[in-house]
Formats: structure tokens, C-alpha cells, sequence
């Protein structure tokens, strides 16, 4: 039989152990980390709802057709809060613009939205057909946020409107620092690099901050965590029309070496206190 002091130190030492990997189990079952290719034969995760999208299992893309007069397509990922601690994390998603711009009433035009929820706050990323960018932040709690209109001016994506064309593939990134709490905006074309497109922070939002999206304290029972939705304005045929390649949203995990930096810790003061 061990001598007490061994016990204790033993019960000590598994209690440690045992706390820091539920907390690191709670932690890994709250992060909101994704990676969707459309690869398979089902969007397992996701909720669609209006008419026009469809899972493409050839060409492994998540097409969406927006057709006026009809409910436009949507495509969302439910949240899986609660999560009590905030966290960075960077959301990206790339589409191939098969019949984006389709020169108004000559042709299919279409708004591309992504959203972001958290239980206080919803972010509003759209580009149009011709490269002009809005930024929406709502506040649930105050029914107060901003808009930013004409992101840098118009046609702040197609350089001189050369590169929103039909058939080219755009990404565009989102990526949220907990330390400054801010969003920084990000878009390529086809294989090029990122380019900042626009970033905010605190001191542009007021006391309320972004501090509630995606990886926020929780999820309204109806909010997503990601949304995306493809409008159109016209009912010319065809429809305008974009293919989803790919999109995911990475979390690092920071604070899961911080647990274990406390769980070396812990075990430290143990053995200290056991000599």
C-alpha cells in the first residue's frame, strides 16, 4: 500500500491532469474550426435554404443560381456555442464567378454576401458585379452600427473593372485579432496573392467593439455562424451565377498551450509541495 503522503500526491497530480484535459476538451468542442471543400455526396454540417443552390458532386463546387423573384439561395454553418473565450480566427472563402457580371438589364447581376454571427453582433461583407464593397456592423444589443459604402471607391476589387469577369475565381478573407479587436479584409483574383482591402478596429465601432462575432461568448438561437447568400437584381436569363470552391474558417489554438503551460504548473506546485 502506498504511503499517504504518496496518495495524496498521486490524487493531486490526477486531479490536475484530469481538469486540464476537460478544460481542453470543453475548449476543442467549442472552436469554431471548419474546412469545406464540397468534396462528397452531402453538405454535412451546413443548412441551405431559397431555390438555386445545389451541390455539385462532379465538380465538386456548391453552385448557387440567383433568380429574381424567387427566394435567393443561402448556405449557413450553425454556431456551436457557448464559447467563453474569445479567440482569433480567419475566415476564408473562394468562388469561381461563372455569370457575376452580366452588365445590369443586359445581363444577370448579383450581390455576394457573407455573413458572420456572434450573439451581440453580425458582420456584412457584399461585393457587386462591378467590384464595389459595403461592410456592414450590426449590434444586436443597441440596435446601433455603421456601414461603410463604396469600399474604396467603386470598382475597388476590379482595378479599372479588369478583373470582375465572368469565369475568374475570387477569395476573400476575413481575419479577427482578439488583441486589438479588429477585422482585417482580404481579396485575390484567380491564383495572385492577398491584398489588404480595408480593416477596422475598436476605436471605429464604439465601446461595444466586434467582440461577439463567430468566436463570441455565445450564438443567438437563431444566428449562423457563417452565412453566405447570392441576390440578384434582374430577371434576365440566364441567372447570375457563382461556384463555391472552397471555404473554411481556421481558429488557432492559443489558449490550448496556455492550458498546458498551467497544467505543467500545477503539476510543479504538487511535486514542490510533495518534497
Amino acid at each position: 500500500m502506498l504511503p499517504v503522503k504518496h496518495f495524496n500526491f498521486l490524487k493531486n497530480l490526477t486531479f490536475c491532469f484530469g481538469s486540464c484535459v476537460f478544460m481542453l476538451s470543453q475548449l476543442s468542442a467549442q472552436i469554431a474550426t471548419f474546412s469545406e471543400d464540397f468534396t462528397g455526396d452531402s453538405l454535412v454540417g451546413w443548412n441551405t435554404f431559397g431555390t438555386g443552390g445545389t451541390l455539385d458532386t462532379v465538380d465538386d463546387v456548391y453552385t448557387m443560381e440567383a433568380i429574381q423573384g424567387s427566394q435567393s439561395p443561402y448556405l449557413n454553418r450553425p454556431g456551436s456555442g457557448p464559447v467563453t473565450t474569445m479567440s482569433d480566427y480567419t475566415a476564408t472563402i473562394s468562388f469561381d464567378m461563372i455569370n457575376f457580371k452580366g452588365g445590369g438589364a443586359s445581363g444577370a447581376s448579383a450581390d455576394f454576401r457573407m455573413h458572420t454571427n456572434g450573439e451581440d453582433g453580425r458582420i456584412e461583407f457584399k461585393v457587386n458585379p462591378w467590384g464595389n464593397v459595403n461592410i456592414t456592423h450590426s449590434d444586436y444589443r443597441t440596435s446601433g452600427g455603421w456601414t461603410i459604402t463604396n469600399l474604396a471607391g467603386d470598382n475597388a476589387l476590379s482595378v479599372g473593372t479588369s478583373n470582375i469577369q465572368n469565369g475568374s475565381s475570387l477569395t476573400i478573407q476575413q481575419k479577427y485579432t482578439v488583441s486589438t479587436d479588429s477585422f482585417e479584409w482580404s481579396y485575390a483574383f484567380n491564383d495572385d496573392a492577398l491584398t489588404s482591402l480595408y480593416t477596422n478596429s475598436l476605436g471605429a465601432t464604439g465601446s461595444d467593439g466586434f467582440g461577439d462575432t463567430i468566436t463570441g461568448i455565445s450564438f443567438q438561437s437563431n444566428a449562423k455562424m457563417v452565412e453566405i447568400s447570392y441576390g440578384q437584381w434582374s430577371d434576365v436569363s440566364p441567372a447570375a451565377e457563382i461556384d463555391i470552391t472552397s471555404f473554411s474558417v481556421v481558429v488557432p489554438e492559443p489558449n490550448t498551450y496556455a492550458l498546458i503551460a498551467g497544467m505543467l504548473v500545477l503539476s510543479s506546485v504538487v511535486i514542490r509541495r510533495r518534497k
